[in-house]
């Protein structure tokens, strides 16, 4: 694959991004007002879920909301490379990259094009892990790297994925019922503190082969010696989780072939064949689906490629 760097002056991939991170608080300053009985009151309470969540397991909860009660203001870090291992963030995190594939093939192939997709919103919900949620809840979420297409389809992206957020409470707003106005007090009193969350992955490596991004004069041909093909078959809640369509647009996009089916036990049964790195890839991406998917386990069993030519939803 070899290529040069261009050094654009806007990075591809950043559609709907911002440039700086942190959304502005509307609630009153740090400290702005005296604490109340009420909000003393706020506090004890509050200050007793620490220990409760982390007994029921809720680690990183736990320590986000003691972070926010000891009143320093310093960042807190997470360890975003577990984050980048829920659903939702790896889904949010597959269709940038899958941005940057087009936007790359779309200037030119056999070229390294820098990648930025700015800071772009992504809202953590109890289902996607209740840990999670109690530790950011809204956060932004940003990727920085690289990406090349050549001109026979086959694709390499470098990143890294970095996350941040105001850690707060605002002012009028409630979930489940419960008002965060109170919780909001404790910073403008004085007897808490917002502060950043921040983190950030080592550099991620991935590659694949995508038909869709072969060059004018490349056709498909053969899938050439490195192919293979993976049957695979998954339990769990994966049927009516729009599996099979996420599936097949997937491998789709990997200029993978092969076919995707429910089976009647409530699993998916698909077979991937073409390149490794591509069917390793969505081999991969089988053990957690879309977001709405739970899956409990994956067989996967190497088979002899059988040179099919496209993918479909049986």
């Amino acid at each position: 694959m070899g290529s040069t760097t261009r050094t654009d002056r806007h990075p591809l991939g950043g559609e709907g991004g911002r440039q700086e991170a942190g959304q502005p608080n509307e609630g009153a300053p740090h400290a702005a007002y005296p604490p109340r009985a009420g909000d003393r009151l706020t506090r004890a309470l509050t200050r007793a879920l620490p220990p409760l969540w982390t007994a029921l397991g809720l680690h990183r909860g736990a320590a986000t909301l003691r972070h926010y009660l000891a009143g320093t203001g310093s960042e807190h870090r997470v360890d975003a490379t577990d984050l980048l291992t829920l659903p939702l963030t790896r889904a949010a995190v597959a269709d940038r990259l899958a941005l940057w594939r087009r936007e790359a093939a779309a200037r030119g192939p056999d070229v390294t094009h820098r990648a930025d997709s700015g800071w772009q919103g992504l809202y953590v919900r109890p289902r996607d892990g209740v840990d999670w949620w109690l530790t950011l809840r809204g956060l932004e979420y940003r990727l920085t790297g690289t990406v090349r297409v050549c001109g026979d389809g086959r694709w390499e992206i470098r990143y890294r994925f970095r996350v941040y957020k105001i850690w707060n409470f605002d002012r009028g707003e409630s979930e489940f019922g419960v008002p965060f106005t109170p919780f909001a007090r404790l910073h403008e009193t004085g007897l808490a503190r917002e502060f950043p969350v921040a983190g950030e992955t080592a550099e991620h490596v991935v590659r694949g082969r995508d038909a869709s991004l072969l060059a004018p004069d490349v056709s498909p041909g053969h899938p050439g010696p490195m192919s293979t093909r993976a049957h695979v078959v998954v339990t769990g809640t994966v049927q009516g989780v729009f599996f099979r369509d996420t599936c097949r647009r997937l491998a789709t996009e990997a200029g993978l072939a092969g076919w995707v089916r429910n089976l009647p036990d409530g699993g998916v049964e698909a077979v991937f064949e073409g390149d490794e790195a591509a069917v390793a890839s969505l081999v991969d991406w089988a053990h957690h689906g879309p977001p709405a998917a739970s899956v409990l386990d994956v067989q996967v069993t190497a088979q002899t490629p059988e040179g099919l030519t496209d993918f479909e939803v049986r």
